[in-house]
């Protein structure tokens, strides 16, 4: 049996056991509230801007991932070409594609983000002849094309990418001859651009 004198003394430890327990576990909460005010606070120092203007730790191949599949717009195309049946899905994606990319300011707007460092890294191009009659490019890399051919997707991927090529051709006042395209399973793409008089 138990003296009053023991009951006493372990209520009091287990009271305050409890109590410093609860003081510890404030005193630590405060302090991660603090933090995280702290951070809260120095994220809205800096302007929406600037922190939409930081580099992301994504790679080109993960953007693209997300870009082209992992984002709602990739997920509305497929479900789009699931509903109007490929074909037909495919048909309107490239009259749209092809009413748009004649007009410089769309491509203006495309590629004027774009830069040198972005080209360098998703594509490899060699030259082989640029004359004023014809330009001959090959693509032998495009991540373009291994992102939508990986995804089984790389007719829409042919529609939505590579279709443009030939309305873009056309507002240059250019022919455009591919005979190539990896998109649609070649080893290389091979543009042959010819000069309308």
């Amino acid at each position: 049996m138990n003296s009053p004198i023991q009951s006493d003394t372990e209520d009091r430890r287990q009271f305050l056991a409890h109590t410093f327990s609860g003081i510890t576990s404030l005193c630590l909460g405060c302090t991660g509230l603090a933090s995280s005010a702290e951070g809260q606070e120095s994220q809205t120092a800096r302007s929406f801007k600037e922190r939409i203007s930081e580099r992301v730790g994504m790679t080109y191949e993960q953007m693209f991932q997300f870009t082209y599949f992992h984002s709602q717009l990739a997920i509305a195309l497929v479900a789009l070409s699931n509903h109007f049946g490929k074909d037909k899905f495919l048909e309107i994606v490239k009259t749209a594609i092809d009413e748009a990319w004649v007009q410089p300011e769309v491509q203006k707007r495309f590629f004027a983000p774009l830069d040198k460092e972005f080209w360098n890294h998703i594509i490899k191009r060699e030259l082989i002849e640029d004359t004023k009659e014809v330009r001959i490019v090959k693509y032998t890399e495009c991540l373009w094309a291994k992102t939508f051919r990986e995804t089984g997707e790389a007719d829409i991927g042919y529609a939505v990418i590579c279709h443009p090529d030939y309305a873009m051709a056309k507002s240059r006042k250019q022919q455009l001859i591919r005979t190539k395209c990896q998109m649609l399973g070649d080893d290389c793409c091979y543009f042959q651009y010819n000069k309308q008089t």
